[in-house]
């Protein structure tokens, strides 16, 4: 199971290009990493909030580790920048290794932006670096988020599944069942 499963949207960007006009507002960024022994899952709002979710098998699929807060609309802008600079929207929607062992873990990223979303599938880190420099950006972004105490995460993924649903990326029916 996944905190989000990813919709595939069908409305991409012409000339794969990223628009020159946007409310920041309006920006969602989902990234999730699924490996053998867990996974991570990081939603960032275009107005700040942000989220870190970060699960083990163990756990009967309910988080180990939860952070939540709000981000700078600097640090936002940054985010959005990179993506624009790394050419995000050039990016093919899958890759992975010509020889596909079964061990490796999986990356996605999906970007939305004026109702439009585009989301990029790495298997086996096999994207180019500038894919990496944005998940690595996006981890390093909510790392300092405030942990919620482990009472309260139930509580907690309730209201985010919530959230999530509202996201035409994100179909959060199927979390943690």
């Amino acid at each position: 199971l996944s905190f989000g499963v990813l919709r595939y949207s069908s409305t991409y960007f012409a000339n794969d290009s990223f628009p020159t006009e946007y409310d920041i507002k309006d920006v969602v960024i989902y990234a999730y990493r699924s490996t053998m022994i867990g996974r991570y899952d990081i939603v960032i709002y275009g107005n700040g909030l942000a989220h870190y979710l970060n699960f083990i098998p163990l756990r009967e699929n309910k988080p180990l580790i939860a952070k939540s807060g709000v981000l700078p609309q600097e640090k936002i802008k940054e985010i959005v920048n990179l993506f624009k600079k790394n050419n995000f929207f050039s990016l093919k929607e899958n890759y992975s290794p010509l020889i596909k062992p079964t061990d490796l873990g999986t990356d996605y990223v999906s970007f939305t932006i004026n109702n439009k979303t585009k989301t990029v599938e790495d298997y086996g880190r096999s994207t180019p670096s500038s894919f990496r420099e944005i998940i690595d950006k996006l981890r390093e972004s909510v790392s300092d988020l405030p942990q919620l105490k482990a009472a309260d995460i139930d509580k907690f993924c309730n209201v985010i599944k919530n959230e999530l649903d509202k996201v035409p990326t994100v179909n959060a029916n199927s979390w943690f069942d």
